[in-house]
């Protein structure tokens, strides 16, 4: 039984206690689980609510001036190879671009095709048996260069003015590698500069003991500055070629933002062994 549940696990996406359901309403059929499952799935999607979604996927949708990234996630990764998820992404992303909404919200009182964006995620929840939600959405308009990671778990969006596409997509890719946290120096907060001063003073006390003012001032500042900086995208060696920062390839351009999403992300996931979790579900 348990190899038929996660056979069907994987083939529809749905969670492990309603494809047990299915199976055995339909005597270990499939095929017939499959269809039961699209027909009585959408009276158990309010259930799912309270569920922790922290898996997924991004999705971006591109036209001739923006570009749009939102991340949509689920609770297991099953799910986000899942044909009808994979649909779903690219139409919500579709629409937000279109729409040029970013407050979630009012993205979910979007419509694709008469239906709401909000329904059309409750529906796709009660088909799938998993909690679907979409969590952030970003949209930049004018000259973007944009990068979607293999497994969809990582996407970036670069705006900028100026630029070749070519050089910001090597840019987004750094950023998806990098994890920038600041576009540029100018972006970092007093406090966290604070934060960092602190701390060098306390790395750095030896040091600088009995060192004349000047130089203990120069030895803090270089160190919080080399610190801070590998967060920093201008500031960031450009790990195609090193010997450039990447504020070097902005030539006559200018780099104006980026967004950077990673699939649950700030989440707290919730980790379960498989067979432990269809064994605890089953009473065995």
């Amino acid at each position: 039984m348990i190899e038929k549940i996660k056979e069907l696990r994987e083939i529809s996406g749905a969670g492990i206690m309603d494809v047990k359901k299915a199976l055995e309403v339909t005597d270990g059929d499939i095929d017939k689980a499959i269809v039961w499952l699209r027909e009585n799935g959408i009276v158990k999607a309010a259930k799912k609510t309270k569920r922790i979604a922290a898996e997924g996927s991004v999705f971006i949708a591109t036209s001739d001036d923006g570009a749009a990234l939102i991340e949509l996630n689920s609770e297991t990764d099953y799910v986000a190879s899942n044909e009808q998820f994979v649909k779903a992404g690219n139409e919500i992303t579709k629409a937000v671009l279109k729409a040029g909404v970013t407050n979630v919200k009012e993205v979910l009182k979007l419509e694709i095709d008469g239906e709401t964006i909000g329904s059309y995620i409750t529906n796709l929840t009660a088909i799938i048996g998993e909690k679907i939600t979409l969590r952030r959405v970003s949209i930049y308009k004018g000259t973007i260069g944009s990068y979607q990671h293999a497994n969809s778990r990582i996407g970036v969006l670069i705006q900028a003015e100026n630029m070749d596409q070519a050089v910001l997509r090597d840019i987004a890719m750094q950023i998806a590698a990098m994890n920038p946290k600041f576009l540029s120096m100018d972006d970092i907060s007093e406090g966290i500069i604070k934060y960092e001063t602190d701390l060098a003073k306390k790395e750095l006390a030896q040091a600088i003991e009995g060192k004349p003012e000047k130089v203990v001032e120069g030895m803090i500042n270089g160190k919080v500055t080399k610190g801070l900086s590998e967060s920093v995208l201008l500031e960031q060696s450009f790990v195609k070629d090193s010997s450039k920062k990447v504020k070097d390839l902005q030539g006559s351009g200018k780099i104006l933002d980026f967004t950077r999403f990673e699939v649950g992300e700030g989440i707290e996931k919730k980790e379960e062994n498989f067979a432990e979790e269809v064994a605890k579900q089953m009473g065995q």
